[in-house]
């Protein structure tokens, strides 16, 4: 996760640095930097806190755009979707960010698998 990364170093942290003032394996934090392991919504809430950001802006969320109705790039079930997101709790919202984010993971880690498979294949 690129954005963790540049918090850390932005805060001019090394990985121990991290691990130690927020209470998560340095190793552990190391793989969710590269992409290798999804945010759970416990080590989510603790980079968050720490870093003092939503957790939209910890996942790169953080350069949505306001939607308009009139907008012709959102269908109207795109819209209605956003409008209930909108309308979550803190909480609701965070574990649905958080549950975005493994999707976006999980799909990377297929898209990855079928690209060496293509390599290899060749």
């Amino acid at each position: 996760m690129n954005r963790l990364r540049e918090l850390r170093l932005k805060s001019g942290l090394t990985l121990a640095e991290l691990s130690k003032k927020v209470g998560i394996n340095q190793n552990y934090i190391s793989q969710i930097e590269r992409g290798d392991r999804p945010l759970n919504p416990k080590t989510l809430k603790k980079f968050c806190d720490f870093y003092k950001v939503k957790p939209n802006e910890l996942l790169g969320y953080d350069k949505m755009t306001e939607v308009k109705e009139n907008d012709n790039e959102f269908k109207e079930e795109d819209i209605r979707i956003l409008r209930t997101i909108k309308a979550l709790s803190d909480e609701d919202y965070n574990m649905l960010i958080e549950y975005v984010g493994f999707l976006i993971y999980r799909h990377k880690q297929k898209l990855e698998a079928y690209n060496d498979k293509e390599r290899h294949s060749n």
